[in-house]
């Protein structure tokens, strides 16, 4: 028995030699309307008839013909029954297994898989995947997207000590935490202007504007002053 394999809903040529006698004597000239061809799922008890048609049936020559069929046939995956029975000819009897995609689409597909692998794997590594800077944005990173409990606790930790260490200066936007920290070490110790011209130490409020008080220093033989200006 013939083997083939068929794809779901879809129409293939499937050949087949018409002969007959053993051993056997191809047979040649089968119109379309002089040959039968038959279809039945496995399981079914009775064969379905396939119409043929010039555009269905071609003979190649020296007994070899080609049917077209498929479509509307072989509509589901699994095992079919397939037969020809040409005049004059013996009845030759076939089996289809039909699936979803072909065994070569297949093999063609996990080529390119196997390719598009090789690719990534040279370019990031084995030792796993390197984003570029900037590689992840708003659009593929949107509001929400981890969820709190998904960070692990040495997360939590690694972000903290990034921002603990971060230098107050250079983070004194408006609203941040390091321009309430300066704030308040302004508050507290004060902010100093030192005059070594005049001899004078000026204490400013945190807005470096608003003067507190002023120290002025008066050397004369043997001591020295220091006076207390409120403001």
């Amino acid at each position: 028995m013939i083997t083939f394999e068929g794809q779901k809903s879809a129409n293939r040529w499937y050949p087949f030699y018409l002969g007959t006698g053993s051993p056997p004597v191809p047979v040649t000239g089968i119109l379309p309307t002089q040959a039968t061809v038959q279809y039945a799922t496995a399981g079914a008890t009775a064969f379905n008839a396939f119409t043929l048609a010039t555009t269905t049936w071609r003979e190649l020559g020296n007994g070899f013909y080609s049917v077209l069929i498929g479509t509307s046939e072989f509509a589901a995956e699994g095992g079919y029954a397939l037969q020809v029975i040409g005049s004059g000819a013996d009845t030759v009897p076939a089996y289809v297994e039909v699936r979803d995609r072909l065994l070569s689409a297949i093999d063609d597909d996990l080529i390119s898989i196997g390719a598009n692998v090789l690719t990534v794997l040279g370019q990031t590594g084995t030792s796993g995947v390197k984003l570029a800077p900037t590689a992840i944005g708003t659009a593929q990173f949107q509001a929400g997207a981890i969820a709190s409990l998904a960070i692990a606790g040495a997360a939590y930790t690694h972000i903290a000590d990034q921002v603990l260490a971060a230098v107050a200066t250079s983070q004194q936007g408006a609203g941040s935490v390091g321009e309430a920290l300066v704030t308040v070490r302004q508050r507290v110790a004060g902010y100093l202007v030192m005059n070594t011209t005049a001899n004078t130490i000026k204490i400013y409020e945190a807005d470096n504007a608003t003067l507190r008080l002023t120290l002025t220093k008066a050397q004369a033989t043997g001591s020295a002053t220091i006076t207390i200006t409120p403001s």
